[in-house]
Parts: C-alpha cells; sequence; structure tokens
C-alpha cells in the first residue's frame, strides 16, 4: 500500500513532464514517416493529416506539391494513414507495369465491402490466385464467344440506335439526357453479362440504372462518401451513418436486380448455348463443383461490377464529351464535317431518276409522277431508324412517299476518323473519371526509384497530373483535339492517356468502352446538332463537377436538334 501510494506521488509530481514526453513522442510519430527512405510528402495535422490543404479537387492539389516541390513520387497523409502517389507517366509505367505484381493488391475500405460483398468480384480484391483465375475467365469466356468483336458491336448499334429513336421524340425540346444514356449503356452491358436487355420504359430497369449513377454520383453523397473512405469510424454518426445507410440501401437493390436475373437464368440455362456471362459462369460452375472461386456470391459481385463500371464510366465521359461539344460549336462542326464526308464516301443511283443517294439502304420506294426540270437534287438524311419523309414538291410534280435506312457509324469507320478520334483522346484527357484511379495497395516490400515503399502501403495513380503535366501537353488546361494530330492529320494514339489506368489491374473493359465511346459520339452528332437549353441563363459549368469518388458533370440539360430537320426545310 506504502508502495502504491508513493508512486502515485511520483506521478502527481511529474505530470507535466509525463504529459509534455508523451505528446511529444506522439507527435515524433506523427512527423516521421513509416520506414527510411519513405517518398516525401505533406504531413498536415494531427487527425485530419493534409485534408485541410486538399480542397475539393485533391489530385490538383497532389499535382501542384509534385511539380514545386517533392518529385514525382510522394506521399500524402490522409487522415491518419499515409498514402503514396505517384504523378509521372515514367514513374507509374514502373510501378504498374514493370513492377506490377508488387502493386497489385487493393486497400481495405470497409464500405465498398458492401459493394464487394466481404472483397469479392473483380475491382476492390486483393490480386490473389482466385483473382487470376476469375479475371481470365471472364475475359477468354468473352472472347470465346465473341461478345468482344462483332456481336458486342451489333448490341452497340442497337443500343445508339434506340437512344436516337429516344432523343428524336423529344423535338428539340431541352432535356436532361443522364438518364436514357445510362440505360443505353447499361443495356450493353446487360447482353454481355446477364444475355438480356431492357425498355428505357421500364420502370424497374429504371431505377437500377439510376441506383448505378447515384451510388458515387450523387451530388449530395459524394462528399461525404469520400470522408467515410479516409475515416471508416465517422460512419456510426451522422450525417455520415445516413449517407452510409442510403449507399448500402442502394448495393442492396443493385444485388436483388441481379439475383433475379441469376434466379431466371438458372431456370433456363442451355449449356450448349452459352452467348453471356452468366451463363458461362454457371456452366464453369457446374463443372469445377464450385471450386476457384466459382460460387454464387463471386457470382453476384461480378456482376455488379460488370454494372457499375461498365455503365458509370462511359455514360460519364459521354456526358462531358456533350458538355464539350455545347462550349465549342466550332469542335462540333469539324466532327460532323468528318462524320459526314465518311458517310458521303459511298454513292448510289436510283435509276435515272438524278436522285444521288448517300450511304442509304432502301426499303420502299414509291414515286407518282416524279420529274426534275433541271439538276440533281440530293437528299441526305442522318437518322438511324426507318423514316418516312413527305415532300409535296423537289423541283417536281410530287414524291408521295420515300421510306429510307440509314447505316449506324461502326467500329470500322474509326479509322477514318481522325479527328473524331482525337476529339474523344481529348475528352479522356481532360476529364479523367477517377482523377486519383482506384487505390492499390503494395504486396510486399518494393524499392521504386530509390525510395523503400513497405508491404501494405497504399497507393494512388495521379491520372489527373499525368493528363495535365506541362512537361507533354503544351497549354494542358485548353481542351485542344489537334494536339493528338500529327502535320499530316492523322490520329495519335498517345500512351500517355490512361483513363484506364496501367498495369495488372488495368480495366478490363476498355476495349468496349472505347468502342461505345466511338459509336456513341459519331452517331449522336451525326444526328444532332447539340445546343444548351435557351432556358438557362448561362452556358451548364463545365470547368467544376460533382467530385467524390468519381469525377462526373452536374446535371444539366441539354436540346438535341435533329438535322434530318434542316435537310428537309431546302425542299419545302
Amino acid at each position: 500500500m506504502e508502495f502504491l501510494y508513493s508512486t502515485l506521488i511520483l506521478v502527481y509530481e511529474n505530470l507535466w513532464s509525463i504529459v509534455f514526453a508523451g505528446l511529444a513522442f506522439m507527435l515524433y510519430r506523427w512527423w516521421s514517416y513509416p520506414s527510411a527512405n519513405f517518398p516525401p510528402g505533406v504531413r498536415g495535422y494531427p487527425v485530419v493529416g493534409a485534408l485541410p490543404y486538399l480542397g475539393r479537387y485533391p489530385e490538383r492539389a497532389i499535382a501542384k506539391w509534385s511539380r514545386k516541390k517533392y518529385g514525382p513520387i510522394m506521399s500524402v497523409r490522409f487522415g491518419t494513414k499515409d498514402i503514396v502517389v505517384i504523378n509521372d507517366y515514367d514513374q507509374l509505367h514502373s510501378a504498374f507495369i514493370t513492377k506490377g505484381w508488387s502493386f497489385k493488391d487493393r486497400p481495405p475500405v470497409p464500405l465498398f465491402d458492401t459493394l464487394s460483398g466481404g472483397r469479392l468480384g473483380f475491382t476492390f480484391r486483393d490480386a490473389d490466385t482466385e483473382w487470376k483465375i476469375q479475371r481470365n475467365f471472364a475475359l477468354s469466356k468473352l472472347k470465346e464467344h465473341g461478345l468482344i468483336q462483332l456481336k458486342v458491336e451489333e448490341r452497340v448499334k442497337k443500343a445508339v440506335a434506340k437512344l436516337i429513336d429516344h432523343i428524336r421524340k423529344r423535338n428539340g425540346g431541352p432535356f436532361d439526357i443522364s438518364g436514357v444514356l445510362g440505360a443505353t449503356v447499361c443495356n450493353v452491358i446487360c447482353h454481355i453479362a446477364i444475355g438480356q436487355e431492357y425498355d428505357f420504359e421500364d420502370q424497374k430497369f429504371q431505377a437500377f440504372v439510376k441506383d448505378i449513377y447515384n451510388l458515387y454520383g450523387d451530388e449530395k453523397m459524394s462528399e461525404t462518401l469520400a470522408v467515410m473512405i479516409v475515416y471508416p469510424i465517422v460512419e456510426h454518426i451522422n450525417p455520415f451513418k445516413a449517407a452510409a445507410d442510403d449507399y448500402r440501401s442502394k448495393v442492396n437493390r443493385l444485388t436483388g436486380f441481379a439475383n433475379n436475373a441469376l434466379k431466371k437464368h438458372s431456370n433456363s440455362i442451355d449449356e450448349n448455348a452459352i452467348s453471356d456471362y452468366l451463363t458461362a459462369f454457371l456452366h464453369e460452375q457446374k463443372s469445377r463443383n464450385g471450386g476457384d472461386g466459382f460460387t454464387d456470391p463471386q457470382l453476384m459481385r461480378a456482376l455488379l461490377d460488370f454494372f457499375v463500371a461498365g455503365t458509370e464510366t462511359i455514360s460519364t465521359s459521354t456526358l462531358w464529351a456533350l458538355l464539350f461539344l455545347i462550349h465549342y460549336p466550332e469542335i462540333q462542326k469539324k466532327l460532323y464535317d468528318e462524320i459526314n464526308f465518311i458517310s458521303d464516301s459511298e454513292f448510289g443511283m436510283f435509276g435515272d431518276l438524278g436522285i444521288r443517294l448517300i450511304n442509304f439502304r432502301f426499303d420502299k420506294v414509291s414515286f407518282d409522277q416524279l420529274s426534275f426540270r433541271s439538276g440533281v437534287v440530293s437528299i441526305r438524311c442522318r437518322s438511324i431508324k426507318c423514316l418516312s419523309i413527305k415532300c409535296r414538291s423537289i423541283k417536281c410534280r410530287s414524291i408521295k412517299c420515300l421510306s429510307i435506312r440509314c447505316r449506324v457509324t461502326g467500329w470500322s469507320d474509326h479509322t477514318n476518323c481522325p479527328y473524331t478520334n482525337a476529339f474523344i483522346q481529348e475528352v479522356f484527357r481532360c476529364r479523367p473519371v477517377t482523377p486519383l484511379g482506384l487505390q492499390r495497395m503494395t504486396a510486399k516490400d518494393v524499392e521504386l526509384e530509390g525510395y523503400f515503399i513497405p508491404k501494405g502501403t497504399p497507393v494512388m495513380g495521379n491520372i489527373w497530373s499525368v493528363h495535365h503535366d506541362p512537361k507533354h501537353w503544351k497549354n494542358p488546361e485548353a481542351f485542344q483535339p489537334e494536339r493528338h494530330l500529327n502535320e499530316e492529320g492523322d490520329f495519335i494514339f498517345p500512351k500517355k492517356i490512361i483513363p484506364f489506368c496501367i498495369g495488372a489491374r488495368v480495366c478490363p473493359g476498355e476495349k468496349l468502352a472505347r468502342m461505345e465511346m466511338f459509336f456513341l459520339v459519331t452517331n449522336l452528332v451525326k444526328n444532332f446538332e447539340f445546343s444548351s437549353d435557351p432556358s438557362s441563363p448561362k452556358l451548364p459549368e463545365m470547368t467544376d463537377g460533382v467530385k467524390g469518388f468519381l469525377y462526373t458533370p452536374h446535371h444539366y440539360k441539354i436540346v438535341a436538334k435533329a438535322r434530318i430537320q434542316n435537310a428537309l426545310l431546302l425542299y419545302k
């Protein structure tokens, strides 16, 4: 008892010294790096780290720090966690490709575990043996059944044709295109993943697409979710708790949609007609008796990865593209002229009537006393479905009905569209959907460019910094498609534009995404002239967006004026 009493007296007499020593130790731990020769960087303040300095666009602040002080490989303390950020293409290539399997894992994020079902699927799980098997299976089966080439192209064409028809029904009135655009892209993914297609008016499908959009692109929730990624513990405190609950509710609804598709498919599986990922998986699951990760939970999370990643990224990129078209009408005209030239490269003559036809296949043609006084009448149509054009006179007695069907721009056209390719590439450069990419984590201790990075360290590739590096891009903030053309006007595919990242965890849907983007841009521009909502006092915001896990534009309304109307006015 006497010993305890004397100890308490000693502690009391030296209380301030103990507190001071404790604080000194905490500060030392705070300011020290995780290891010797760790990349230098911004420590910030205790608990919050560098967060007060990052602003709404962390990727831009980090890029500035990198160029002015710390170099291409640096560290940033997000809250209490040190994250290595790579800001230059060459160092990113060295890390994610040359030493790719050292940077193959994903750091645990409790919130995302809801979507991945406890680290299943493709996106948020570590690159372990089962992940490799599942990824290779998905890619091989899609290729084996032609889903990444001709069959997918036909499905994309069909989806785009429906989109064009839907926009035409707006009759040039202002509307928010995001919903129908998301439904179009999602329908392509549904074809590939579950072999189904949905009508735009299907309310359950509309709700499904809306949940995909709002999972990371909700303007109210995006920044709240970003805070929970850094501080998982706050999800038990409002308003973070409400946001976490809302996120999980969306995931549950998405899972329910996928589960219904699974039940429907399981009752009608045909092992001799494997035409989608779901059927292929079920067939493989049976042959392997559920081994190597071929389980129902893995299937569900893989389908969610298909739906979310496949819909959100390309829809968002297309929304950014339309914004650039609105802000730069001269670029829109250049795109149309190029696409129009490609369309005009094939001609046909209908009999001896002197009507010049451009890329048309006739289904029904009937004339009533058609004759010309002089000259040639050129009929131009940019529609996708069959239109009926009625006109009383075109320097002739009458044309009662001319039904035409023009072809959708296809993937084979992309080699003849250098300016269009340059435009799409510039959209990818200026507005990457994931500016800081998806976090990776070192699978082992690794040395990178003289720095030592311990196992388990989160690593980010700053895609924004690579895309806006003044060493590689003159006037990087400007939107200039011409920067991707050589002196002869040919398209140059720049390796330093990496919207889908690079290395072992590069987006497996990159080829499909590029194809979809080309189809959407060319056929939208071919059929419509886009402008802003005339009732809005200013153009939609282009330099600012919804910033959270993804970088998406704010909601805006657009006017799509059908180009066929301009052509008909000439003949009235």
